[in-house]
């Protein structure tokens, strides 16, 4: 893969990209030496990281509508050029990022995981409602959505979404301020990390809290932007 350097060079802020590669569910479109655009075939969703914002958009118009309705990208005047002539919709801006460490993420909890299954989607739909039935079914089938228990009582939620990025945390109410967001996390981080995958995930800008979190769970954050775009 000729864009492989230019991925690694970076690999917190293209981490995404390099897990959907690693996993080989990757359907590349372009592919040199300054960039890559490919679409996921699990999630739908494109991927456009070129160090030329120019070449950025003309692969984007090459391929446009290759049959994703999400598209990730990390130039802020790639993303300016196609809100502004309507080609897609700006969804939001996020920071990446990514546990890079080579050591094994500390683990203590006192939480139990369990795989959900789809018997507890109506609990999982009760306290998330950020995806959709469909996508959440998808999850469970890939055996990536865990359910925190204390004493078999649920107390929260954790997975990845179908690109591969951390996420789905949810802590019920009355489990908060109690150190079980970062339990949950590091329980995540150390799984995937057993399973050999990159462990990333976004932050919406301006979301401190959670940024906080990404801190404490060793995280390391992407200085520069990137940006989701959608289309009907």
């Amino acid at each position: 893969m000729k864009a492989e350097t230019f991925l690694k060079s970076n690999p917190v802020r293209y981490a995404g990209i390099l897990e959907v590669i690693r996993r080989g569910t990757a359907c590349i479109h372009e592919d040199e030496q300054d960039g890559i655009y490919l679409t996921d075939t699990i999630s739908q969703i494109g991927f456009i990281a070129c160090s030329d914002a120019e070449q950025a958009y003309r692969w984007f118009c090459k391929h446009d509508r290759m049959g994703y309705s999400l598209l990730n990208i990390f130039d802020e005047k790639l993303k300016d050029r196609i809100v502004s002539e309507g080609k897609m919709e700006m969804m939001v801006e996020c920071h990446q990022y990514a546990y890079l460490s080579q050591s094994q993420a500390e683990m203590k909890t006192e939480l139990n995981f369990v795989h959900a299954e789809r018997s507890d989607l109506p609990f999982i739909m009760s306290v998330y409602d950020t995806l959709e039935e469909w996508e959440i079914r998808m999850i469970i089938e890939r055996q990536t959505l865990w359910i925190a228990r204390m004493d078999e009582i649920p107390v929260g939620i954790i997975g990845c979404h179908l690109e591969g990025s951390m996420g789905l945390l949810v802590v019920l109410p009355e489990y908060r301020r109690k150190g079980y967001a970062l339990q949950m996390e590091s329980f995540l981080i150390s799984t995937l990390q057993e399973r050999g995958c990159y462990c990333f995930g976004q932050v919406v800008k301006g979301n401190h809290a959670s940024e906080a979190l990404q801190v404490k769970a060793g995280m390391q954050m992407d200085d520069q932007l990137q940006y989701w775009l959608y289309h009907e």
